[in-house]
């Protein structure tokens, strides 16, 4: 089956199915014993998510010979709900702050996660040496084989477990989601009221497909809302009025439940 003609029932077998989660994406790096946080356009994320980065130290993807490594893992930095869904309100605030009162204040409700699923390299480990020439070219299994060596065997069960309404590993992999032999992807994914989920071939990187939740319906365009500060940032809309097929007004807009959203 082709990528493009992937759809919810027809996601071959033998495919990776993991969960995909609302947030940032971001490169994990590793090198000269540091830790960064980097967008894929180059911007710096070090400073936005201090707890992240702690957490890398601590975990120690190093390796023994600092200067001699090198490994850059690709994920999404999210604020976890549960284990199949992340807030997006909760990280908005995170990617566009380094202002350390109000990361502890939104850190008082909820840490950030760094959820990796892929890596793109990784020199100077000697128990996956055969694999570092060509990281970029092995099969997605083996990449994602590689990422459980350096960071999953490395957490025990007590970290990566569900405890006070979050997982205490800052960093994570991206699991992959078994439904048996007949599986309902598309009521899944509205039971736990996911954003979506991200098939991958584990035999080549490059096919995966994104199938995103989301219902489609009519509605008629009444009026338009600027807030704030929707005007700070140069907006000229932060929010449609909108009605259904029958004149009721409907409110489809963002729906912030994070406590800190209006410090």
């Amino acid at each position: 089956i082709k990528p493009k003609q992937i759809t919810w029932d027809q996601i071959p077998k033998g495919w990776y199915v993991q969960p995909k989660y609302d947030g940032e994406c971001n490169k994990l790096i590793i090198k000269n014993g540091k830790a960064r946080l980097v967008r894929f356009e180059g911007r710096e994320k070090t400073e936005f998510y201090p707890e992240i980065i702690e957490y890398a130290n601590k975990l120690d993807l190093h390796g023994d010979i600092a200067s001699e490594i090198s490994r850059v893992l690709v994920g999404e930095v999210c604020v976890l709900l549960d284990e199949y869904k992340a807030s997006f309100p909760h990280i908005q605030l995170r990617m566009n702050t380094q202002n350390k009162v109000k990361q502890k204040l939104a850190m008082k409700d909820k840490l950030a996660t760094f959820m990796a699923f892929d890596i793109e390299e990784c020199k100077g480990y000697k128990a996956l040496s055969k694999y570092a020439p060509y990281t970029s070219k092995a099969s997605y299994g083996v990449r994602y084989s590689i990422m459980n060596s350096l960071v999953g065997v490395r957490q025990t069960p007590d970290e990566v477990a569900w405890k006070d309404g979050q997982p205490l590993a800052r960093i994570m992999l991206v699991k992959n989601i078994t439904l048996g032999d007949y599986p309902d992807w598309k009521a899944f994914v509205k039971k736990h009221e996911m954003e979506g989920i991200v098939a991958k071939n584990q035999e080549r990187a490059a096919e995966q497909v994104k199938l995103k939740n989301w219902d489609e319906d009519e509605f008629k365009i009444v009026g338009t809302d600027l807030t704030e500060e929707g005007k700070s940032r140069g907006w000229v809309i932060s929010k449609l009025r909108l009605e259904d097929t029958k004149g009721n007004h409907v409110d489809k807009g963002m729906q912030f439940d994070c406590k800190y959203i209006n410090y």
